[in-house]
């Protein structure tokens, strides 16, 4: 987004990435880093290790593409598996499966560990069937042999809003990890460490804050101390080490529920409870087929809306289809109210100032994404390649002004690479690909939704993303 447009940033490297096959990998998920906040405390040396470790000895990415929706579980996966969010199926940190009636919040500790049976896309972790792999936090593992949950550690930490002391215990656990290595006489082959202190101490505090500053400080001053280690064994230069980010944040001011609106406003009988698979399927059918909508809000700046395919009247009643049946996009445009009118609920919710974008199938291969400037269209043809087409307005997603070429907006077709390429800073970065993938997912919702200004649809946190 446009909070999170990376200045490029050059630099000559001090030293050769080592070559020859390295032992192994050690990766570090730095979660909710705002770019431009990084690249200015780089610039000014308030982030000296990772200068130091990463930048003058690697390769730095100034332009990184999250996914869409750019949400933490999500991308995670993506990281790990190589797919977007609709081709693993985990489409949020919240999402409704509608043939099944369940609903996910992996917030909750009761279903968090839910996670891994929620997707089946190969792991980096699997691909070592012959070595060592280790998950220090990570809450995606499936397929490490070895997985540092820190349940009992990071409790108190984490219950009492300690978030870098939470970090500290998580690298902490490199040390283990090395003793495992000497004992097999081996590095392993991948390494992950999950850091969540700049997230969750913007959720907090916002990302404009000096608290928000420090959380990266800190985070730098502990990846310090945990690669001088790596390095004092002698190890730095035999291993591939990784420092990336999940999704950039952003600041937050107000708030907005999707789902009041869409209860209050846009005539819909939302469904107000979240059930999953501790209730029976016969109680959960009975219960959905009361409502025509369910709203999952992520990251609380992105929520899917479910609806139920409206199924003319019964009775002197507006019927609806089972949930397993999606409405189409003309019925999108035209959705049945409860006082028998009916509501376009995309234009309904881009009216509202709290609203950037809604995107929704309009049929097949092809999406459809309405903001303030107006329509726009990706199609994906026969030969793999998509084509965008403005349909209302000039240049609605500002990729004109971004300097994308003429050709692609003028409906010549490229891969998703070259979109992602062309894309990559820019408001919307990689939404042609990503969101012809989202749309074929089953947890997707019939219609995305995401936040504009400085509004999430959460109602309290300081910073969102998605």
């Amino acid at each position: 987004g446009p909070h999170n447009a990376a200045t490029q940033y050059t630099h000559t490297p001090s030293a050769q990435v080592a070559s020859g096959r390295p032992e192994g990998v050690i990766l570090f998920f730095v979660d909710g880093v705002n770019a431009d906040i990084f690249q200015e405390m780089l610039l000014a040396g308030q982030l000296p290790n990772i200068q130091h470790y990463f930048v003058d000895r690697g390769i730095y990415v100034s332009h990184a593409t999250t996914v869409t929706p750019s949400i933490t579980y999500p991308s995670l996966i993506s990281m790990l598996t190589g797919k977007t969010p609709g081709q693993h199926g985990v489409v949020g940190i919240t999402w409704f499966d509608r043939n099944q009636l369940v609903w996910r919040d992996y917030t909750k500790l009761s279903q968090m560990g839910m996670l891994d049976q929620d997707y089946t896309a190969t792991t980096l972790f699997e691909q070592f069937p012959e070595r060592s792999t280790y998950s220090v936090f990570l809450q995606p593992h499936r397929g490490a042999t070895k997985v540092f949950d820190n349940a009992m550690s990071n409790a108190p930490s984490f219950a009492f809003n300690m978030w870098d002391q939470t970090d500290r215990t998580t690298l902490s656990r490199m040390g283990e990890v090395a003793q495992l290595a000497r004992t097999r006489d081996r590095w392993p082959a991948f390494t992950v460490f999950y850091l969540l202190s700049p997230d969750f101490t913007a959720y907090q505090y916002g990302v404009e804050s000096d608290n928000y500053r420090e959380s990266l400080i800190h985070t730098d001053e502990q990846l310090g101390i945990t690669l001088k280690m790596i390095e004092d064994i002698g190890l730095l230069d035999d291993v591939i080490i990784g420092l990336t980010s999940d999704h950039g944040m952003v600041q937050v001011n107000r708030h907005f529920s999707v789902e009041k609106f869409l209860s209050r406003d846009a005539g819909l009988h939302v469904a107000h409870k979240h059930l999953w698979e501790n209730t029976a399927f016969e109680s959960r059918l009975s219960f959905y087929r009361r409502y025509n909508a369910v709203v999952t809000p992520s990251g609380n700046r992105y929520a899917g809306v479910q609806l139920r395919k409206p199924a003319g009247i019964v009775d002197g009643k507006q019927s609806y289809a089972a949930w397993t049946v999606r409405p189409n996009a003309e019925e999108l445009r035209n959705y049945p109210t409860t006082d028998g009118g009916t509501v376009d609920l995309p234009v309904t919710l881009v009216a509202e100032e709290s609203v950037a974008a809604v995107a929704w199938t309009h049929r097949a291969d092809t999406i459809h994404l309405l903001n303030d400037e107006g329509l726009v269209q990706f199609a994906k043809l026969a030969d793999g390649t998509i084509r965008y087409t403005c349909l209302e307005g000039t240049d609605p997603l500002g990729w004109a002004a971004g300097g994308v070429d003429a050709d692609l907006l003028a409906g010549a077709p490229a891969t998703s690479r070259a979109w992602q390429q062309a894309t990559a800073g820019l408001d919307y970065a990689d939404f042609p690909a990503q969101l012809l993938d989202y749309f074929r997912a089953r947890r997707a919702g019939d219609l995305m939704v995401l936040a504009g200004g400085d509004y999430d649809f959460r109602p309290k946190n300081r910073a969102g993303h998605g």
